[in-house]
């Protein structure tokens, strides 16, 4: 049966610095080697908000369809798709996964050849399956455009999922929460009794809380200057909690303050902050790993002392948490089955895709840890 081109609901953004305009536009059908999915939940990244508040926008073509931290339901597949069935659940993968290039075989990274720069806007062919309702092109944000009620994905870029899952919490994985589990198990390799500092209690920061406590640590410092965040962090097992507004000079005394500590053991910097870095590494002990989990803003550098480098202390990072990409998720979606998981602590908001824009602004405004976007089954 022939497949064909649907209309849809879809949260376009026309440029950066502006509203997104929710309307109807067409998804085409799969091509060769991909899935059309319908999007049943998608939530509110950071990412998602940096792409149209800052020059990371210079990265992508307009309009697009922003969205990565999604999960949904196989609706048609490409003509030679095999490994796929129509009515399968997956999540997007914002890094493709294809488990046979050089780099998807490398222990040594979680990133894959058929990832790159040239297709974060496209499919790998070169051209988009979004169009406006008068035939103009659309783009997509990191390869997923999940703030669509259907979305199209290569193959190497989706995993599917058993069935039984919440498809509107399970979401979350696939960004926020294997970031930060993964940066402190796979990353930091986190160990018991030790101290550590996460500077941002947003979702990601909260993962982090979370698997630092899993791990053993017995010191858990939350930074944050929005104090609301402190109840909901002591929840994922914060233990301490510091303000930098309430200190003498701000950020500038929490260097200070850690070290009078003796450092610590492990910091990780959840904002995208290039002077928080700064202040995640100072803050270390001789031993100290800072891990830098937040995306900052094209074009700005770090500065720090190369002696702390030389004296022991590491400076690192990843995306997906240093995961390949197929095996994070599908760990943390077990994890998630099994009760071991409660991503109901992450969910402070639940949205229609028509009130998206309300959503961006509770980020901004910091009176959300996330907003899922919930689409009609």
């Amino acid at each position: 049966m022939e497949t064909k081109r649907i209309k849809c609901k879809a949260a376009v953004a026309y440029g950066p610095k502006q509203s997104l305009c929710v309307e109807d536009i067409y998804v085409n059908p799969p091509k060769n080697g991909e899935i059309r999915v319908q999007i049943i939940g998608s939530s509110i990244c950071r990412s998602d908000l940096h792409i149209i508040d800052t020059n990371i926008a210079n990265d992508f073509t307009f309009p697009l369809i922003m969205g990565h931290e999604g999960s949904g339901i196989v609706e048609s597949v490409g003509p030679d798709v095999t490994d796929i069935k129509i009515g399968d659940h997956v999540i997007p993968l914002w890094i493709p996964n294809c488990m046979k290039c050089k780099l998807c075989n490398s222990n040594k990274t979680n990133f894959c050849q058929k990832g790159t720069q040239e297709t974060m806007n496209v499919m790998p062919d070169g051209t988009t399956r979004f169009w406006t309702m008068d035939e103009k092109p659309i783009y997509k944000s990191i390869g997923c455009a999940a703030f669509s009620e259907y979305t199209v994905m290569p193959i190497e870029s989706v995993i599917v999922i058993n069935k039984n899952v919440n498809l509107e919490k399970v979401c979350l994985i696939g960004c926020c929460v294997v970031t930060g589990y993964g940066n402190v198990v796979n990353v930091a390799k986190v160990e018991k009794d030790s101290s550590v500092a996460v500077f941002g209690l947003g979702a990601i920061g909260l993962a982090v809380i979370l698997a630092a406590k899993e791990c053993g640590a017995k010191r858990i410092i939350g930074v944050d200057v929005n104090e609301d965040k402190f109840s909901v962090a002591n929840n994922f097992g914060c233990n301490e909690f510091v303000n930098p507004m309430k200190l003498p000079k701000g950020f500038h005394s929490i260097q200070q303050l850690f070290q009078s500590y003796g450092g610590l053991d492990y910091t990780f910097e959840c904002i995208g902050s290039v002077s928080v870095i700064q202040t995640a590494f100072e803050s270390l002990n001789r031993w100290g790993i800072c891990v830098v989990v937040g995306l900052p803003p094209k074009g700005e550098e770090v500065s720090i002392n190369p002696w702390n480098l030389l004296t022991g202390q590491k400076l690192t990072g990843s995306f997906y948490g240093g995961y390949k990409p197929r095996e994070g998720i599908q760990y943390l979606v077990d994890k998630y089955m099994r009760g071991d998981l409660n991503l109901d602590l992450f969910i402070t908001n639940k949205i229609k895709l028509q009130d998206i824009n309300n959503g961006f602004d509770l980020m901004r405004n910091g009176k959300t840890i996330r907003t899922v976007i919930v689409f009609d089954k």
